[in-house]
């Protein structure tokens, strides 16, 4: 059992940024039956909101319950994209394109909308001192 308070292990995006979870087990039969990945596992997103969540039977935290804000979301995903620049995982030139995918995919995910600007253009931490990025 995880902290989500189920069987199952959060799944992180590459960039770090919590969009569901993977149980190990099959809770149902597989889209693509006999795809040859039947063991191993499925992917099952977080609800947007907690009544959604309630409803659904779904233990685990939604997503507006994981991000009550946009900007709580923002800087979980700038943190996650500015460690991968500093393990060297990622390259400046690439986060502005990468962060705005993942503002975008959060919002499409339930995470609320944002007041004002609804995209910052904000700089990756690790970029700024290296004139690279955005």
């Amino acid at each position: 059992m995880d902290q989500s308070g189920g069987s199952y292990e959060a799944v992180f995006d590459r960039h770090g940024a919590s969009a569901g979870a993977k149980t190990f087990e099959q809770l149902g039969p597989p889209v693509w039956a006999n795809d040859g990945c039947e063991g191993s596992g499925q992917y099952i997103p977080f609800e947007a909101t907690k009544a959604e969540r309630v409803a659904a039977g779904d233990p685990r935290p939604s997503v507006q319950e994981r991000y009550p804000s946009f900007a709580m979301y923002r800087a979980a995903v700038m943190n996650a994209i500015d460690n991968l620049v500093k393990d060297r995982f990622m390259l400046c030139e690439d986060t502005e394109a990468v962060y705005a995918r993942l503002l975008q995919a959060g919002l499409a995910a339930g995470v609320p909308a944002p007041n004002g600007n609804p995209m910052p253009q904000d700089q990756v931490p690790s970029c700024k001192s290296n004139g690279k990025g955005k």
